[in-house]
């Protein structure tokens, strides 16, 4: 048992999405959430994340196999209002609203339950 709540690892799961969904070696299916955005292309995005920063040194790496799961259970089991919100959270880094953050985060919850 980790000892950590539903809510803090379903968190650390979407952490690990939005880094997949940044990085230029796994470049997500364009039929997944984050490929509609990525093809946008950095320039859509200026200011907004730190594509272009170096590696968080203590991030652990990306699981590929995780973050593509958490893709497609947003695609087909969250509602349109929490997948923009987790786009924005956790693919983009800029700023929402925390309790509708909390309220996203909450239904990717019951959606892999």
């Amino acid at each position: 048992m980790t000892g950590l709540s539903d809510y803090d690892v379903m968190w650390g799961r979407l952490v690990n999405w939005g880094r997949w969904g940044r990085q230029d070696d796994c470049r997500p299916d364009p039929e997944s959430v984050t490929g509609s955005i990525y093809s946008m292309g950095r320039a859509n995005r200026q200011g907004e994340g730190d594509d272009d920063s170096p590696a968080e040194p203590d991030a652990p790496p990306i699981d590929h196999h995780d973050a593509e799961a958490i893709d497609r259970l947003i695609v087909k089991r969250v509602a349109a209002q929490h997948r923009i919100t987790i786009k924005r959270a956790f693919y983009l880094r800029v700023s929402v609203w925390r309790p509708t953050l909390d309220e996203a985060i909450r239904a990717m919850i019951d959606a892999d339950g």
